[in-house]
């Protein structure tokens, strides 16, 4: 029995240490990693690098608080939904509210 234990443990922790988190922050940059310390700019970003863990690992795209300005359109397709093994989610932090916005910002003169 505590064997089983063990290796269901063993199992859990690897399971745990596969899945991916990507971070996205309006004030990020899409040149850094997406960790919690050098997040993503946009949801582009997020989304081409999510797709490289598809299928290997989950995913799950954290979006901190403020407001993403989509400058083309986002396009999700069924590669972005990941695997029943892998899924891939998007997410806000907890705690704190990510507003999407399709609207362009005008610059007046």
């Amino acid at each position: 029995m505590n064997h089983t234990i063990a290796i269901l443990f063993l199992i859990t922790a690897a399971v745990a240490d596969a899945a991916v988190s990507i971070h996205v922050s309006p004030t990020g940059n899409d040149s850094n990693p997406g960790t919690s310390d050098k997040p993503l700019a946009t949801l582009a970003a997020a989304q081409t690098l999510a797709r490289q863990s598809v299928g290997h690992e989950a995913v799950t795209v954290l979006l901190h608080g403020g407001t993403y300005h989509l400058q083309d359109a986002l396009r999700f397709t069924a590669q972005d939904s990941g695997t029943k093994e892998y899924p891939v989610t998007y997410a806000a932090v907890p705690g704190e509210t990510p507003v999407v916005s399709g609207a362009k910002l005008l610059q007046l003169k």
